[in-house]
């Protein structure tokens, strides 16, 4: 079970997150989302140049990468600024793309940038006439940089 809010991994029992202190979603009386498909984005860093993915959060896949945004300089180890223009472009842009195919922000993680995303309960109100994936996640896992 995870945080409704932050997305921070609970004891099945808990009633409130030990983060952030959001009620659990069992006590709330929500249903659970039980073996629903999440997805989370990561940052990927090579030597000069890094990018955001979305990985799979799924243990049969290992951490899937799916999609991945544009490419901007960073080679540092801290996390990259969300102030810059090129590392908030290339933010904003993957995440456009996942609100497009039909995925919803469920909770955030540390660092600033971990969003987790499921599918949108009615996807049909997110995925325009003609999406270039139809509407589904591509594995770009074993795309070339």
């Amino acid at each position: 079970m995870f945080c409704v809010n932050c997305g921070t991994q609970l004891p099945v029992d808990a009633r409130f997150c030990l983060r952030c202190g959001a009620p659990a979603a069992g006590s709330l009386g929500l249903p659970e989302p039980a073996g629903e498909p999440t997805a989370q984005i990561r940052l990927w860093r090579g030597y000069v140049k890094a990018e955001f993915c979305v990985e799979l959060e799924d243990p049969d896949t290992g951490g899937l990468r799916v999609e991945r945004s544009h490419a901007f300089r960073w080679r540092r180890d801290e996390p990259p600024p969300a102030e810059r223009e090129d590392v908030s472009e290339a933010y904003a842009g993957l995440v456009a793309r996942l609100d497009a195919l039909g995925w919803e922000q469920v909770g955030m993680r540390s660092p600033w940038y971990a969003q987790r995303f499921r599918p949108r309960e009615d996807p049909r109100r997110a995925v325009g006439d003609d999406p270039p994936s139809g509407g589904r996640l591509r594995d770009v896992s074993q795309e070339g940089s």
